[in-house]
């Protein structure tokens, strides 16, 4: 993590230097998502979130550009949980869901071609590194209570009741067309 942080902005740097020379265009940025979580002893299913914020598109070709944003983010998981007594005995089940808030910074690098003259299509990979904002454990018992997700620093576990690493970061890929 030490590295990732001052390597994307050395290359952020570097694309503004080459932004001056290069075709520059500003948005906004909307979609959807799947993300899940991982642990040895639960099995999650993926959530659908949202991902928006504001875009550059640095264009370095006809065919090759490098997009920097800063987005929100929605991502978690959901799972089925046993809730139980004292004595490990079953009392209910419940739907559980883990939905966190970060907000990004995910720099694209992309390939643009067409299939026509009308239709344009686009791909592309690269890196992101995020922090935690907010986030909410919810469940459908009148067992368990809702509780608000904690973040903090470090290198404490993903999920130890209810506390995740506030850093984030990955790769992210784009596929679209417009």
């Amino acid at each position: 993590m030490g590295r990732i942080i001052p390597s994307l902005l050395f290359v952020v740097s570097l694309l503004i230097s080459k932004g001056t020379m290069a075709q520059v265009r500003l948005g906004v940025k909307a979609g959807a998502n799947a993300s899940n979580l991982h642990l040895d002893a639960v099995t999650f299913d993926p959530l659908v979130g949202y991902q928006a914020g504001l875009m550059a598109d640095l264009g370095l070709s006809s065919h090759f550009s490098i997009q920097p944003s800063l987005v929100i983010n929605s991502k978690g998981s959901s799972t089925d949980l046993d809730i139980r007594d004292q004595n490990g005995q079953r009392e209910d089940g419940t739907r559980a869901i883990f939905r966190l808030i970060y907000a990004e910074i995910p720099v694209l690098f992309l390939y643009k071609g067409s299939l026509g003259e009308s239709w344009r299509w686009y791909g592309g990979v690269g890196p992101y590194v995020g922090i935690g904002i907010t986030g909410k454990f919810k469940t459908d018992s009148d067992i368990l209570e809702d509780q608000k997700i904690k973040f903090v620093l470090g290198k404490q576990s993903n999920y130890v009741g209810n506390v995740y690493k506030r850093m984030d970061y990955g790769l992210n890929a784009a596929l679209g067309w417009r």
